[in-house]
């Protein structure tokens, strides 16, 4: 056996040494033929250039056009570069004109919307700049690919006519081949020289727009100056104002503002010539629009007249032009290329007109002047931007502003519409006048006593935010008649939830209308008055600032998410099981029960959903989540175990479906109607009015009797004893008599009469009968019992009394008996 296992691993040492050899020689052989290519290649000589054959000259060159008809065409397209060079650096350019004159504008800017006016401008320029670097940086590279491809073109020309030459080729050849050289060589030296303008074009955008960033810098500078120098009186006092005719001074700023205007306007007339197809579009937008509102108009008035409880707001409709008119200058932004400042300002004074067509008539009376002056004061604030106005005639236009917005706010308040309301806004209105008339006469003294800037922020923020509020609230009016009349449309009332709940949706809409333009109006109010990005700061540091517990870190913005999502989810629960309930389930065929599991399981599904991402939300990882289940799963287990059954049977409950809601059960001493399946215990609303609470264990662990769980039939039984000697005939007839008359009785199955035997003192029988309904089954019962006594009395049936045989044991000798008794 040795000798065997020997030769078996000689024969095995032999078998590994012979694929070893193997190997090494299939090595050396792939490294052999890799060192012979390798000597190979070194040793062959490199390939001679390319060259085009004489025979296929004429097509290359009628090839090579296409190419050259290409780069045509991209030094047709080289005129944008002039453009571009015309717009930006010439005498010109508004750049040029702007940037030695801005010093001199912030200077002259008295105020936040001045600056932003200039830090405007600057913005357009800069955008202005990106756009011409990216168009630029685009050209560049079409070209640079051209002039490759055409100069490897030209030096595969001018190698063809070498050897065109060398070969003797014929000349008519050779010259075709020169003619293609020399157009080759016209052409790409055209677009070198271009390329060389554009990148000398690119410097010059570079460096100009460095310049602009930083003009941009310093406008943010001056901005942050303004709001640190408000405190710093800038102009004398205006009876210390130095002034040397004031005619001459008025007689100037009128034709200053005459040729501003008209510089204005001709600017305005260059983009509309500029861009006539988008003026056209915006037109065909009005018109069309126009044309819609009209309809809507007819069908507005229609539900007003079948409903004048939507009347409220619903006059918007009534102006649709101006409506259109709104709706086109709104997308003026979008419509537009590049909405410039011009065409801005020119759509927000345009916006006037519609604006105060629609709004004035949803305004009570009395506010109606106020809107009306606060859309002129606008007016006013715009031409003094746009007017560089001596600062003495722009302090006395501005204090007469001021006195003439006092003089307002006096006369509202006392009107009666404003004392005589019980509107829950009324407060806050009233409140709110009292302080802008305390302000404004604050902003009318500091602008008299020289604080010009500190006076203009707060006039300013004044009126513009009491404009801001008239709107919003004439929006809401409007915006609430619009929803009133959809919700009225035939359209939304096919829908149940709409139906069914118009006015609670409508009230609904309205408040969260309010609360957004309340939040809009405090937002641009506060910014307004430059207390924006002081209170985003303030709450920031609120909300974001940690307690840290242990390894937690928690933060009163983390809370606030926590809550909002669990309230959140609670919500959605909510209006997804309601829009099931009304719409979806009203439309298909479901089986008892199924509805309720459907909305149970996404009801439960979301708020589980939601707790987790609040969980989430409040900065605790999954990781601990993980570890907080463990250690309820531990106190399940000691404490929570009935909690925990009654859950879990809830579910059971939910899915198999024993009892649904409305079944009449009975649960021990309890019967009633389930009105509820909760998650731990389910409710029945017993037939005496109270509603008692079982737990869903039980109604899992003890008998349950379902009374209607299959259908709603339930089984009369009547017992009744006739007295001996009665004929059972009779007795049968009276009885099924009693039934002829009777409602809600099936015939199928038939009503019965049973002889049960024979009693103590009468005869038994039992009647039996089925009625569809579970509910009418008492009073159909009282009725059938009733009805059975009248027969039983008609056919003189007698019902006996109880008989029972008295034995007396013993007697007593001092008792004595009377015979006759």
């Amino acid at each position: 056996m040795k000798y065997f296992t020997g030769i078996f691993h000689i024969c095995r040492d032999i078998r590994s040494d012979m694929l070893h050899l193997m190997l090494a020689m299939l090595i050396f052989s792939l490294s052999a033929s890799c060192f012979a290519t390798e000597e190979s290649d070194a040793i062959a000589p490199p390939l001679p250039p390319p060259t085009i054959a004489l025979s296929d000259i004429p097509s290359q060159a009628a090839s090579d056009r296409a190419m050259l008809d290409q780069a045509a065409s991209v030094l047709a397209e080289s005129t944008i570069f002039n453009e571009i060079q015309q717009n930006l650096f010439t005498e010109k350019g508004e750049i040029i004109k702007a940037l030695p004159s801005l010093t001199t504008s912030l200077a002259a800017a008295s105020s936040r919307d001045a600056i932003f006016e200039i830090k405007r401008k600057w913005l357009e320029f800069d955008r202005q700049m990106t756009n011409a670097e990216s168009t630029l940086h685009a050209r560049t590279e079409v070209i640079a690919q051209q002039i490759i491809r055409l100069k490897t073109g030209l030096d595969l020309w001018k190698r063809t006519i070498t050897q065109a030459q060398m070969d003797k080729a014929p000349e008519d050849l050779v010259k075709l081949a020169r003619i293609a050289a020399s157009d080759i060589d016209k052409t790409n030296s055209s677009l070198q020289k271009v390329q060389n303008q554009i990148l000398e074009l690119q410097g010059k955008i570079g460096r100009s727009h460095r310049g602009v960033q930083e003009a941009l810098d310093i406008i943010k500078a001056e901005e942050a100056d303004l709001l640190k120098n408000l405190g710093h009186r800038e102009r004398p006092p205006l009876w210390g104002e130095t002034v040397s005719g004031s005619g001459a001074i008025l007689y100037v700023l009128i034709n200053q503002i005459g040729h501003d205007l008209s510089i204005w306007l001709s600017a305005i007339y260059a983009i509309v010539s500029e861009e006539v197809a988008r003026l056209g579009l915006q037109i065909f937008l009005l018109i069309a629009s126009a044309i819609i509102l009209y309809q809507v108009r007819k069908a507005a008035r229609t539900c007003i007249a079948a409903n004048p409880s939507i009347i409220v707001g619903s006059s918007v409709f009534e102006r649709p032009f101006a409506l259109a008119m709104l709706l086109a200058l709104m997308l003026t932004p979008w419509i537009y290329a590049s909405t410039s400042a011009v065409l801005t300002d020119a759509a927000g004074l345009l916006l006037i007109f519609p604006v105060l067509w629609i709004v004035l008539p949803l305004l009570n009376a009395p506010i109606r002047p106020v809107l009306v002056f606060l859309a002129i004061f606008y007016v006013i604030d715009w031409l003094r931007d746009l007017v560089a106005a001596d600062p003495f005639i722009a302090r006395i236009i501005f204090i007469a502003e001021m006195l003439v917005a006092i003089g307002l706010i006096i006369w509202l308040v006392r009107v009666k519409a404003l004392h005589g309301s019980n509107s829950r806004w009324q407060k806050p209105i009233r409140l709110w006048l009292n302080v802008a008339l305390i302000l404004l006469a604050i902003s009318a003294l500091a602008a008299t006593i020289g604080f010009v800037r500190f006076s203009v922020l707060i006039g300013h923020a004044v009126l513009n935010s009491a404009y801001l509020a008239a709107l919003l609230a004439a929006l809401i009016r409007a915006t609430d008649g619009s929803i009133a009349l959809t919700l009225q449309s035939h359209f939304a009332q096919t829908i149940n939830l709409i139906r069914r709940r118009t006015d609670t949706l409508r009230n609904n809409i309205k408040k969260l209308l309010s609360v957004v333009a309340i939040f809009i109006w405090l937002k641009v109010t506060l910014d307004l008055f430059a207390l924006w990005d002081y209170v985003v700061a303030l709450t920031k540091t609120i909300l974001f600032s940690e307690l840290n517990t242990g390894t937690i870190a928690l933060s009163l913005a983390d809370v606030l998410a926590f809550i909002l999502t669990i309230f959140t989810a609670i919500f959605l629960s909510r209006f997804i099981a309601t829009v099931l309930d009304e719409d979806v389930y009203q439309r298909v065929r479901l089986g008892r029960g199924i509805s309720f599991a459907i909305s149970a399981v996404i009801r439960y599904g979301i708020i589980l959903f939601g707790f987790i991402l609040a969980v989430s939300a409040l900065g605790i990882g999954m990781d601990r989540i993980t570890i907080l289940l463990g250690a309820l799963g531990v106190g399940i287990g000691f404490g929570l175990q009935t909690i925990v059954n009654n859950f879990v049977s809830g579910m059971i409950l939910i899915f198999e479906r024993p009892i649904h809601i409305g079944d009449s059960v009975e649960v021990g001493t309890v019967t009633g109607i389930i009105t509820r399946i909760g998650i731990r215990a389910s409710t029945i609303r017993s037939f005496d009015g109270a509603d008692i609470t079982v737990p869903n264990g039980t109604l899992l662990a003890d008998a349950v009797t379902n009374w209607t769980m299959s259908d709603r039939i339930r089984r009369i039984e009547l017992p009744v004893g006739v007295a001996y000697g009665t004929d059972t005939d009779k007795v049968i007839e009276a009885l099924y008599g009693s039934l002829e008359e009777q409602k809600g009785i099936l015939s199928d199955p038939k009503p019965q009469i049973i002889f049960n035997g024979f009693g103590d003192s009468s005869l038994d029988f039992m009647l039996r009968a089925w009625v569809a309904d579970n509910d009418e089954f008492i009073t159909i019962r009282s009725d059938i019992a009733l009805a059975m006594n009248r027969a039983l009395r008609a056919y003189n049936i007698e019902i006996p009394f109880p008989q029972r045989d008295l034995h007396l044991r013993s007697v007593s000798p001092d008792l004595k008996l009377n015979k006759d008794t």
